[in-house]
């Protein structure tokens, strides 16, 4: 073989080399644009700060609480205004009680307390919290129903509330319900509130 056959044979085998490096490179760079959630792998085309709080927001309700809020399910209404102060509002949403505009806290803290049955009763200190509901301006992170499906996957409750208004997703971990709920008309269905109660 002529020494020119031999230089083309040793370049070929160079090209072959770097092209065959270059594309296990470019197979480790498309594996890393993808991270474990959930025990599946998820393609990053969410931002990084909003597949870490949606992270954060579903290790917080595996504990019973909301992420942010110190407060988990099952205190006591005593507990929050002990923490957050009193609040400037007590409302009720279908009869149910919530306390809301607390001087330390964003988050809506609903109760075991039937205000239709017990408008003569009034708050008690006992009453135990079953929901804690906050805006994802409580984190300064907007989040839209898609990308909560791309990190969660599909939801075990999906639907429209006719009634209430809003689209919700719902997931179910153990006794806890994560819930989403999202503007309807809204082409991008921005996420307006997150709650965790007892299911």
């Amino acid at each position: 073989m002529s020494m020119w056959k031999v230089k083309r044979v040793i370049w070929g085998m160079a090209a072959v080399a770097v092209l065959l490096s270059g594309c296990s490179v470019a197979k480790k760079a498309e594996s890393q644009s993808s991270i474990s959630v959930a025990g599946e792998r998820v393609q990053r085309n969410i931002s990084e700060v909003s597949l870490q709080l949606l992270e954060d927001i579903m290790e917080s309700a595996k504990e019973g609480r909301i992420n942010g809020v110190d407060i988990p399910l099952r205190s006591t209404y005593g507990e929050v205004a002990s923490m957050y102060g009193q609040p400037k509002t007590i409302g009720n949403n279908e009869c149910w009680t919530y306390s809301y505009d607390h001087p330390k806290s964003a988050a809506a803290f609903y109760y075991e307390h039937d205000s239709c049955n017990s408008e003569a009763v009034p708050l008690q200190n006992e009453t135990i919290v079953n929901q804690i509901a906050v805006s994802p301006e409580f984190y300064g992170v907007p989040l839209i129903v898609d990308e909560v499906k791309q990190v969660f996957g599909k939801p075990d409750e999906e639907f429209t509330s006719e009634a209430y208004g809003g689209h919700y997703l719902v997931y179910k971990i153990d006794s806890v319900q994560l819930r989403f709920v999202a503007e309807e008309e809204s082409s991008s269905q921005q996420i307006y509130q997150i709650s965790v109660s007892w299911i």
